[in-house]
């Protein structure tokens, strides 16, 4: 809220893109996360939000006789004109929308400044309410075949991937982390499903970061690891969802 220079304006206009005459006038709010217009005429209330993470620029005209035009560009491809009656209001409020849409360091973004009405305790329980390693248990993880490893704690290894990731027993951490660097963002092949009535696994990760006229002894290893760690199959499929436009987009079968 410190970053809102002038948190309401009145009279401002909304312009219609498609035909001026039909501009509305309302009231121009900004808060800590979106930006409210307010149009009431004869008792019907009509408000349009824009969210400030989606803002990707702000611009401020000349002024003319009529007021000073802002222009709001979202990353949606919407475009938002309004006419501010005074320059000096314009000026705060895109000084504003600018400091809003633009956070310096993610400690910014309004989930970490936002204080609910609630307990210190159930504050403290709702980021358990996704409980990773429990829903592994379900799974029936960890067990011979499957390990969790800690290897990204603290994110060192995907800045992406949770810190709490289930791993073939026989992968080592260099296989792991040669695996991650061969692969963008670092996603390497990391479990997502189990089924513990047939051993069957599903894993993820990332594409190469060269395609497939490269290879990667390590990532190669952390396939033939997860293989093994399926020992009802003699072989696997590794499915590509790019699009079909890539170059190196296929649906590969390996065999063990």
């Amino acid at each position: 809220m410190e970053h809102i220079r002038l948190p309401k304006v009145e009279n401002v206009r909304l312009l219609d893109k498609v035909s001026p005459r039909r501009s509305r006038v309302g009231t121009f709010y900004l808060t800590a996360t979106h930006t409210i217009f307010v149009e009431d005429v004869a008792g019907v209330r009509n408000e349009t939000w824009v969210l400030h993470s989606l803002v990707c620029s702000v611009e401020k005209q000349s002024a003319t006789a009529s007021g000073s035009p802002l222009i709001i560009h979202c990353k949606n491809f919407q475009v938002h004109h309004f006419v501010i009656p005074l320059e000096r209001e314009c000026h705060d409020v895109h000084l504003s929308l600018l400091r809003l849409s633009q956070p310096e360091s993610y400690e910014e973004l309004y989930c970490f400044s936002y204080k609910p009405n609630v307990g210190d305790e159930e504050r403290r329980q709702e980021w358990d309410f996704l409980d990773l390693k429990a829903d592994y248990s379900r799974m029936g993880l960890p067990n011979s075949l499957w390990k969790l490893s800690p290897i990204n704690q603290r994110y060192k290894v995907s800045d992406t991937y949770p810190a709490d990731l289930f791993v073939p027993e026989s992968a080592s951490p260099p296989v792991i982390v040669g695996s991650s660097k061969f692969r963008s963002r670092g996603r390497f092949p990391t479990l997502s499903y189990y089924s513990k009535e047939n051993h069957a696994a599903i894993c993820r990760s990332s594409q190469p970061l060269s395609g497939f006229s490269a290879r990667c002894l390590e990532d190669e290893q952390m396939l033939e690891a997860i293989l093994r760690s399926n020992p009802r199959s003699d072989f696997m499929y590794v499915v590509d969802t790019r699009p079909k436009v890539s170059p190196f987009c296929a649906l590969k079968e390996r065999p063990a």
